[in-house]
Parts: structure tokens; sequence; C-alpha cells
């Protein structure tokens, strides 16, 4: 099955894996990853702050120290980030449509190959990969419980949730009878302040899974985008998919 929307407002897509022991990383190895992801991603800036990773690892993160970096396209809307237990490429809303999975896919696996061979030490194999949307509604006001369930079912509401009840966050996870991880997670942005910036909320959805140590992980990555695909149609209200004009294939 395929998804195709006519105004879906889609903000961001990512695509994690974590590696199954820390991906070498240091100055040298940020120069050599530079050169070698320079086609594609010629803008290079250190990581300021680190994501958090898909499995628990314990690595050290000294003063000074390099966490990481983000190689980005020239329209800076496709981005790699590279820390030392993730791997991390994803789409942001800027000067470029969305350009769909299988090219997501495409780049992280030319990312990849350039990676290894450039690796100052073993690359390691992945264990686990997750794939994620946001999407962004603006609202008139603080968004309620009415914003909400214009455009998700009640069925994944919080039971308590009330027409002019203010909306903070719902960060809801569960497992499927795969085995597979699925995460809802809904957050409002605004308020009353003059500051807050604009009044609205994120609708993101998240999937993943652990595997078998693999240099590239193609079946897990399709299943995951398979689940989204999935996943997304049953969540949303009728009105929401006549608005964004979602349409199967």
């Amino acid at each position: 099955m395929t998804l195709r929307f006519e105004r879906l407002p889609l903000m961001e897509v990512t695509v994690r894996l974590a590696p199954e022991t820390v991906l070498p990383f240091g100055l040298k190895s940020l120069s050599r990853y530079a050169a070698a992801l320079d086609e594609r991603f010629p803008e290079v800036e250190q990581l300021e702050q680190i994501h958090s990773g898909l499995v628990p690892r314990a690595f050290e993160l000294g003063f000074g120290r390099l966490i990481g970096a983000v190689f980005a396209d020239k329209q800076r809307t496709i981005s790699l980030t590279v820390q030392r237990d993730l791997l991390l490429l994803s789409w942001t809303l800027g000067k470029t449509d969305y350009p769909h999975f299988p090219a997501l896919k495409d780049s992280l696996q030319w990312a990849l190959e350039r990676l290894r061979a450039a690796a100052s030490a073993e690359f390691p194999n992945f264990i686990a990969a997750n794939m994620s949307y946001a999407n962004y509604i603006s609202t008139s006001a603080q968004p309620t419980g009415k914003d909400l369930l214009t455009y998700i079912r009640p069925e994944y509401t919080c039971p308590f949730l009330t027409d002019v009840g203010v909306i903070h966050e719902q960060n809801v996870a569960w497992q499927d009878a795969r085995g597979l991880s699925l995460r809802l997670h809904v957050w409002a942005t605004g308020g009353d302040g003059e500051q807050v910036g604009p009044n609205g909320f994120y609708i993101k959805t998240v999937t993943g899974r652990g595997f078998e140590p693999s240099a590239w992980p193609d079946e897990q990555l399709e299943a995951n985008h398979d689940a989204l695909l999935q996943l997304f149609p049953t969540l949303i209200t009728q009105e929401a998919a006549e608005a964004w004009g979602m349409k199967r294939t």
C-alpha cells in the first residue's frame, strides 16, 4: 500500500539506526567522513546536543570531546547525524518537498557505504532501527481537545479529554502482535504569553524494532515504513483525511 497526501502538514521525517557497538568518531574521523560525504552532504557542523539512542549504551563524553556531527545537503533539508551510538537521517520542511521514503533510504545507504569505507576502525553492524513522521497543525488559540479530536480518532486520545480542555502533551507507546513497537506522541506549542510562539500541536508517529546484527537492515527499514503507512490511516479522522487529500494506491 502507498499513501499520498495533497496537503499533509508534514514537518519532519527521520530514520534512525543503532550500532551494535559505538561508531568510530573523533577529529580525524570527522575530517574523513566530511570528505566522503561531500558529494551529497557538503554542509558540516559539530553536533551541539546529543540525541537519545535507541538502545542503552555507555560511552565517554569528556569535556571538549566531539559527540558527533551533522552533515547536510546544500538546502539543509536532508541531513545525516553521526554520533557514537546513533546514525540518523532526516528530512525537515524547507526549500525542497519531501522526497519520499525510497529516496531517504537510498541516501542513508549511500552515506553508510561511504562512512564505512572512510572509518579509521572497524565500522559496526546495526541492531535496531526506527522511523518517525511529524506533522504540525496550526490553531487560532491554544489547542484544545476539540482541535485534537478533529484530526485524531477518539480511541487514540486520552479518555478524559474534553472539548475545551487545553492540550499539553500525550505520549502513548505499545507493541503490536508482530512485536513491533509503536508510538503516538502529541504535544502543543504556543500559550497565553506574547513570546511563546505560534499556537498549534504536533502529531508524531514512531515505529521501531530490534534485530540480529546487520550491515544494512533493508528488510527492517521497509517493515518500519510499512507499519507507519498502516498505522496513520487508522488513527486520523475522516475529516483529517479529506482535509489533507489522502489517497491510497
